[in-house]
């Protein structure tokens, strides 16, 4: 953190994170991601999804895969991604797992937006109802 002080950063935040992802120290284990990516076999999508790497719509099932492989190492594009997926009507959102810190992150860019937390069994129950 003082060396990124010390390069001239005017604010140094340290994050609880357990993987360094989106960042090039993620570059080791690369090839293995490009592998599970490549081996989940991902085809066209009758629906438009967002890439967080590019933050645009994208249906085909190599631009799917591109996206997902360069998130590893690359930065994505949260914010633009939230933004567009608004631009697109997309007003709830659902976060599987434990915790809620995109959830927060969602709402902190469009305040407006629903979610629902999905972190046990119990939870799924709600999209049943």
């Amino acid at each position: 953190m003082e060396a990124a002080k010390g390069a001239g950063a005017r604010r140094v935040i340290p994050l609880a994170v357990s993987i360094a992802a989106h960042s090039k120290l993620m570059a080791a284990i690369q090839d293995e991601w490009n592998q599970a990516v490549q081996d989940a076999g991902l085809q066209d999508s009758s629906i438009a999804l967002i890439g967080n790497v590019g933050a645009a719509l994208i249906s085909r099932g190599n631009d799917l895969s591109d996206d997902i492989r360069r998130q590893m190492q690359s930065r994505v594009r949260w914010t633009d991604t939230i933004r567009a997926a608004r631009e697109q009507g997309v007003r709830a959102y659902l976060e599987v797992g434990t915790g809620n810190v995109l959830l927060g992150l969602v709402k902190r860019i469009d305040p407006d937006a629903e979610g629902i937390q999905l972190g046990t069994p119990a939870d799924f129950a709600v999209l049943g109802a």
